[in-house]
């Protein structure tokens, strides 16, 4: 998320540097750092004029409060998708007013998203699986099957690709170039479809999907309206 965010902000022409495991740059006049980096960061820079904390319902935590009492940014930002949250632990207390809200009505409106559609099955298939290979065998586009677990990503994505349909598993067992390279394939139209597991989901971006097949019972609010 952090090399993605980067990339977005760098392609509207700013200066980006990345601050997490893999990159430690201190200088740049814009820094994109993931949560878990930005104590380390605090201690080698001076607190930032602005703090925009993206998904900043993960920001309650003790470790990013101790943070801010030391170095105090001189305004701070909290952007979020989802402010209703299910978990204690995922409140809002950093920040205390309200500065803007874009609901999903007005998204819906301009045309930024669009309605779901919810696909009916009317086969006659005697189980969930055959049911969703012959769904997404006839589907127009890619798209993101979500699986239960890695071995259900692999199962599965050998059922699809034995009916014919180009998928590959996604998932945290795989190398991130493999990864990266698979995303790359579904966008390109190399592939149909990925199987993956919760790797697809907060913070990620891909406008150019067209359909989404949840084999994860989906019992949250908050990740339905993510997905």
């Amino acid at each position: 998320l952090v090399d993605q965010l980067a990339a977005t902000l760098t392609a509207r022409g700013l200066t980006v540097g990345k601050f997490y495991t893999h990159a430690k740059d201190t200088d740049a006049p814009v820094i994109v750092c993931c949560n878990p980096s930005l104590g380390e960061l605090a201690r080698l820079i001076s607190p930032p004029a602005l703090w925009i904390a993206d998904e900043c319902h993960k920001t309650e935590s003790d470790e990013i409060k101790s943070v801010l009492e030391t170095w105090s940014p001189e305004r701070r930002v909290g952007v979020t998708a989802t402010p209703y949250r299910s978990d204690a632990d995922e409140r809002l207390s950093l920040f205390d007013s309200l500065a803007y809200n874009y609901g999903p009505a007005e998204a819906i409106r301009d045309g930024v998203v669009v309605p779901p559609r919810i696909v009916h099955y009317a086969g006659a298939a005697k189980d969930i699986d055959t049911a969703c290979v012959e769904l997404i065998a006839s589907a127009v586009g890619p798209g993101v099957v979500d699986a239960i677990s890695t071995a259900d990503a692999e199962n599965f994505a050998t059922l699809l690709a034995d009916a014919g349909v180009r998928a590959k598993s996604v998932h945290s067992k795989l190398h991130r170039s493999t990864v990266d390279k698979r995303i790359a394939m579904l966008e390109s139209g190399e592939l149909d479809c990925l199987v993956s597991v919760s790797m697809l989901v907060e913070g990620v971006d891909f406008p150019w999907l067209r359909w989404l097949c949840c084999r994860r019972p989906i019992g949250s609010r908050v990740r339905f309206a993510q997905y």
